[in-house]
């Protein structure tokens, strides 16, 4: 099973968030009040890190560096927290949410939807489509689901774990971490190690045991332009709700959440 847990991050402490953030995280504390709620800053972020997986701290520290370098499209703040949220989903087991994620449904709901407890929770969409259609292929007809206009897809914005998971285990001991030999390379840029491709290759590899579905259970930012800082400003904040752009208010009415 699942641990009933949430986990969220940002760079900065939570006082300190703007308030519609912390409505937007209160969607996950609400719907789900029997779930304990894990927020760590940046500080606390990293050390994490370095208590329960050292080796991987090393190169969570060259993400400014490499970020100065490469030119590239998030802040590395978003790749540092791609890593934070492996290791503690894997370490701690439960369930991970963007902070620019609504909660739409309690997460106890999963367990009415043929979960069969894999190992994997994994909401879609919106990415890595060539991917996710080889997975496709391989997935029993109960556990296939289209995402939007008919594209199927994976996500790691939005994702659940049990301790120990064979998935995430791959993407921190292969992909990141022991089996790379160019990580720290002058040359080496490491963005593509870490994001949705990442995440949905080891779900690939792991199709057996993942538990795939958009029923509802979330809604994830559509403006992927400004990383990190987007959250600054409500008036970027969109969704994409059943194929259609409204802002962060017009989804929680319609949902009644407020």
């Amino acid at each position: 099973m699942i641990p009933k847990t949430i986990f969220q991050t940002h760079e900065k402490k939570y006082e300190d968030l703007p308030d519609f953030i912390k409505t937007l995280s209160k969607t996950w504390i609400n719907l789900n009040p029997n779930y304990q709620y894990v927020y760590m800053n940046s500080n606390e972020r990293r050390n994490y890190i370095k208590e329960k997986c050292p080796d991987l701290l090393n190169f969570y520290d060259i993400m400014p560096e490499k970020q100065k370098q490469f030119n590239w499209h998030f802040p590395y703040g978003v790749y540092q927290a791609d890593l934070w949220r492996y290791a503690i989903t894997y370490f701690e087991g439960g369930f991970y949410a963007d902070m620019d994620s609504i909660c739409l449904s309690s997460l106890d709901n999963l367990y009415t939807k043929n979960y069969n407890n894999q190992e994997i929770v994994a909401f879609g969409p919106k990415c890595s489509t060539n991917i996710c259609a080889k997975l496709y292929q391989h997935l029993p007809a109960t556990n296939k689901v289209i995402g939007k206009q008919g594209k199927r897809s994976i996500n790691n914005s939005n994702f659940g774990s049990c301790k120990h998971s064979t998935a995430l285990k791959e993407i921190i001991d292969t992909v990141i971490n022991k089996n790379n030999p160019n990580i720290y390379d002058v040359n080496y840029n490491p963005e593509a190690s870490m994001g949705p491709a990442i995440f949905s290759n080891a779900i690939l590899n792991n199709y057996n045991k993942t538990f795939l579905t958009t029923e509802g259970f979330c809604e994830h930012n559509h403006n992927y332009q400004k990383g990190l800082y987007r959250l600054e400003d409500q008036k970027q904040f969109m969704v994409n709700y059943l194929g259609q752009k409204m802002s962060y208010y017009d989804l929680l009415k319609l949902k009644n959440i407020t």
